[in-house]
């Protein structure tokens, strides 16, 4: 059975008039009169009662009327449905590089047979670059350190904690806990882009006291945070970055943390997703890893 003679069903039961429904339509009212035809001798029954002054339906051609919405209905969603198919089996997962370094393997692994996803392609990069791609659609969840939760306004997102970025040395007598600026300035610094959260937050407190990351000894940009750790290991110095990500070394032993007095070394942790579906999902991802409890 055509679906475009049901269509033709109910045009027509609506306007009263082949006429009119062939305007509709963009078809010739001749055209009309034989879907209906080969429709009603599909059916065996007559659906359409011409007598009157206009055309309406007949106690069988109003039930089918009634199915023919419904199996259109149907074949409406079906391009939907199987974009919301594709959309399940392939999630685009942002994160920044120290969380990836941090949290990613443990994620994944905790997504892993929670969903219909079957893929997961990862990208790491920057907060600001990582906003605005997913603004652009390029994430469908994104996972980022964030110091400016108003600029998230109007997204999908949820405040997962705080997450505390300090000082660590290597290769140093510094004692641990709360030191002098000037007693960090005499190192090498290993810092992330200007575009990384923990960036901006260290180029704050430094500015709060009127210095530049040009007042240490020397200032190195990696730009990823696994050679900045095995700088750190080769070489000594010093680097600002979340707790979290160097927390087995300090507790091994390999770096000492560091803290300095007046400045901020909290910012907050975020998931962003494209619906309120995912971002439900991914949130007790994270929760379950990090063993936080549900804000529900």
């Amino acid at each position: 059975m055509e679906t475009a003679y049901l269509e033709t069903l109910i045009v027509i039961s609506e306007l009263g008039s082949f006429s009119a429904a062939a305007l509709r339509l963009h078809v010739t009212q001749s055209a009309l009169s034989r879907r209906v035809a080969l429709l009603e001798q599909q059916l065996g029954v007559e659906l359409l009662d011409r007598s009157g002054s206009t055309v309406t339906c007949t106690e069988a051609g109003r039930c089918v009327v009634d199915s023919a919405r419904q199996i259109l209905l149907i074949e409406n969603q079906i391009p939907q449905l199987l974009a919301n198919l594709g959309r399940a089996s392939r999630i685009s997962l942002g994160c920044t590089r120290g969380f990836g370094a941090t949290y990613l393997q443990a994620l994944l692994e905790q997504a892993q047979g929670q969903s219909q996803v079957r893929r997961t392609v990862v990208t790491m990069e920057a907060t600001q670059d990582l906003l605005s791609g997913f603004r652009r659609g390029q994430y469908d969840v994104a996972f980022m350190e964030h110091c400016h939760l108003e600029a998230l306004s109007g997204l999908h997102s949820q405040d997962l904690g705080q997450d505390e970025a300090v000082f660590f040395s290597a290769g140093t007598d510094l004692p641990s806990g709360f030191v002098s600026l000037e007693s960090l300035q005499r190192l090498a610094l290993y810092v992330c882009p200007a575009r990384c959260c923990t960036r901006q937050l260290l180029d704050k407190n430094l500015e709060s006291v009127g210095v530049g990351v040009e007042s240490f000894e020397r200032v190195v940009e990696p730009g990823d945070v696994h050679v900045i750790r095995q700088s750190l290991l080769d070489t000594g110095g010093l680097t600002f970055a979340s707790r979290a990500l160097f927390a087995r070394d300090v507790e091994e032993g390999r770096f000492t943390e560091h803290r300095v007095e007046g400045f901020e070394h909290t910012r907050r942790v975020v998931v962003l997703a494209q619906s309120e579906a995912l971002l439900a999902q991914w949130a007790d991802h994270y929760r379950t890893i990090t063993a936080q409890p549900s804000r529900a």
